[in-house]
């Protein structure tokens, strides 16, 4: 039984040093889609999602498209506020206020691929809002 409970509450401390859960919501999300040979403007799906923050990393978790996963991020400097992350991965960014949950999500790589015969990955761009799970 007490190895039970020393399980349980090291589990607990865990999820406690793993981060802040959120969760967000897409408010609109825009750009290009390929469609016969070329690139067309295109009005996507809001998403809503959760996100993690643990500390310089950000994971974003069931989106239903290629933006799922673990980013790396970086204050960005220049700005008289603190509170910017930009966090990326692969050709994903997503950057984040701290301060007022503001977010937006960009994807750019359909352009670069090497071999458009099977169609080009979409490009867009998103924004939206987090809020902290309490």
């Amino acid at each position: 039984m007490r190895r039970m409970i020393m399980t349980a509450l090291l589990l607990a401390s865990m999820n406690a040093i793993a981060g802040a859960v959120y969760y967000c919501a897409d408010t609109a999300s825009n750009g290009f889609q390929w469609k016969e040979g070329r690139y067309e403007s295109a009005l996507f799906n809001p998403q809503e999602f959760k996100m993690q923050l643990d500390g310089m990393r950000v994971q974003l978790k069931d989106i239903t498209d290629w933006t799922d996963g673990t980013y790396e991020c970086e204050r960005i400097w220049g700005f008289s506020n603190r509170h910017y992350l930009t966090c990326r991965r692969n050709a994903a960014i997503f950057n984040y206020n701290t301060k007022t949950g503001h977010y937006t999500r960009t994807y750019s790589q359909g352009w670069l691929q090497d071999d458009p015969s099977s169609g080009r990955d979409s490009l867009d761009i998103t924004y939206g809002t987090c809020e902290k799970f309490d």
